[in-house]
């Protein structure tokens, strides 16, 4: 997600370089904020201390504000005021795999069935 005058939001999909010197919003939950945050930086570098976003009110106004950028999962984070969303497709190289212990179930055939069609 990035404010909607930002230099990434008129592209049709981003990279991962793309976020190597952009500040990402920072997570109080050190799980959440390891999933989301890009560490390290394409370069190599570690990430720096990015704003913090203790709310998801907190995460939109950081964005808006052109503060910071934020990963999102695909249609899990509408874009709403002055921000705007787009594609971060994976490399062919790149997998996600789940598993589940009491077989598919619908979020699993449908990462399954996305997965395929990459």
């Amino acid at each position: 997600m990035v404010p909607t005058d930002h230099r990434l939001a008129g592209r049709k999909s981003v990279t991962i370089d793309d976020f190597a010197d952009e500040a990402l919003v920072r997570y109080a939950d050190a799980a959440y904020d390891a999933l989301w945050r890009i560490d390290p930086r394409p370069d190599g570098r570690s990430t720096p201390e990015d704003p913090l976003a203790v709310t998801a009110a907190d995460k939109l106004e950081l964005i808006a504000g052109g503060q910071a950028l934020a990963l999102a999962p695909a249609g899990g984070d509408h874009a709403p005021f002055d921000t705007t969303s787009r594609p971060f497709p994976l490399k062919a190289s790149n997998r996600a795999e789940s598993c589940s212990r009491r077989g598919p179930r619908r979020a699993v055939r449908s990462l399954r069935t996305s997965s395929a069609s990459q």
